[in-house]
């Protein structure tokens, strides 16, 4: 539950709420012993994220729903 929250909280703090998947796979989290490639694909798959294809690679984006 903590590494989700750290997750969608670092999410926020970004200007346009988006940051590409292979960054936010590489950051270290404090709160969580898990994974964070397991928490994203969790994000995902609840909804929470939306991942969107870009030239660059995935983006990961809060859904606004």
């Amino acid at each position: 539950m903590q590494g989700r929250k750290e997750i969608l909280s670092l999410l926020n703090r970004r200007n346009y709420k988006e940051m590409l998947l292979s960054s936010l796979e590489n950051t270290k989290l404090r709160l969580s012993p898990l994974d964070t490639r397991f928490l994203l694909r969790d994000l995902i798959g609840s909804g929470h994220i939306k991942t969107v294809q870009t030239p660059t690679g995935l983006l990961a984006r809060i859904s606004r729903d």
